[in-house]
């Protein structure tokens, strides 16, 4: 029988605690993920919400994990599917000195995933975990990537905040784009509000040059499903009046801070990346 295994460590606190922000989102959003981990490419994730309204996209390199091993004879991704609300209740069991590791034997029990934490003194084993994975099905969708009208980084602590705020009046927003700055709008009968974000209050603005005004709108409680502060200092958001508006968070720190947001292509199953990500794409529920 053909050797499957896989093995995954996480000792950083800050990743660890990047980790469990990731899941504590895709929880959120839908009930089962599929974990797609090659030994090359690292570990992949690819979903659609449940309401069927946006697709995320995670891709984890090798290196970001204090050790990854995957080993499958067959020239595939191993595919593990796992339930999402009890692996964030695993992960968020936090504890202090401890080092998480993560394996699967498909020789073994081809149906469970250990994760193990083990402390980072005694090498003691301090608590071990047994996940039965699930029995579904998912093809990954070949995403293009697309130019977009306007791309802007803005503080993720601030987004939130601006999000928040704009809840508490409306049940949709309006983010309209020109030259100089964007505008976050809502309304409801007795009152609209305004929340205007100029170029000094971003830590970058990009506008095609042939662009007067752009306007989408999206549902506030689905978009703020999107939206975290505790995965990156910044978030990149993508703009577009035709195709989808995508709203990144680099997961490396360095990159992170000289504001990089990748180089596009044409990715699909666990293609070969060379950044640490989770990308939304979320349509607009009225184009304007």
């Amino acid at each position: 029988k053909q050797k499957i295994e896989m093995k995954f460590i996480i000792t950083d606190k800050r990743k660890k605690d990047t980790f469990i922000a990731l899941f504590h989102m895709l929880k959120n959003l839908t009930t089962s993920i599929h974990l797609i981990l090659d030994a090359q490419k690292g570990m992949y994730i690819q979903g659609i919400d449940s309401s069927q309204t946006s697709l995320f996209e995670v891709c984890i390199l090798p290196t970001w994990f204090q050790e990854f091993q995957c080993t499958n004879i067959s020239t595939s991704p191993l595919h593990l599917c796992i339930d999402v609300q009890t692996f964030y209740l695993v992960l968020s069991t936090k504890m202090d000195n401890v080092n998480w590791i993560f394996t699967h034997n498909e020789n073994v029990n081809e149906d469970v995933m250990f994760i193990e934490f083990i402390c980072t003194t005694t090498q003691a084993l301090v608590r071990k975990f047994k996940l039965n994975l699930k029995e579904e099905d998912y093809d990954p969708l070949l995403l293009q990537e697309f130019e977009s009208e306007v791309d802007f980084i803005i503080s993720s602590k601030k987004m939130c905040e601006i999000m928040n705020e704009l809840h508490t009046f409306g049940e949709d927003v309006c983010i309209e784009c020109s030259q100089e700055k964007v505008m976050f709008t809502t309304s409801n009968d007795s009152c609209e509000v305004n929340v205007h974000t100029d170029e000094q209050e971003m830590v970058e603005y990009a506008v095609n040059e042939n662009l007067e005004l752009l306007k989408v709108q999206f549902g506030l409680k689905r978009l703020k499903q999107c939206l975290s502060n505790k995965l990156s200092t910044n978030v990149v958001l993508s703009v577009n009046s035709e195709t989808p508006t995508k709203i990144k968070y680099n997961l490396d720190e360095d990159a992170e801070e000289k504001g990089e947001k990748g180089e596009k292509g044409e990715k699909g199953e666990g293609e070969a990346v060379k950044e640490n990500y989770l990308l939304f794409y979320i349509s607009p529920k009225i184009t304007i």
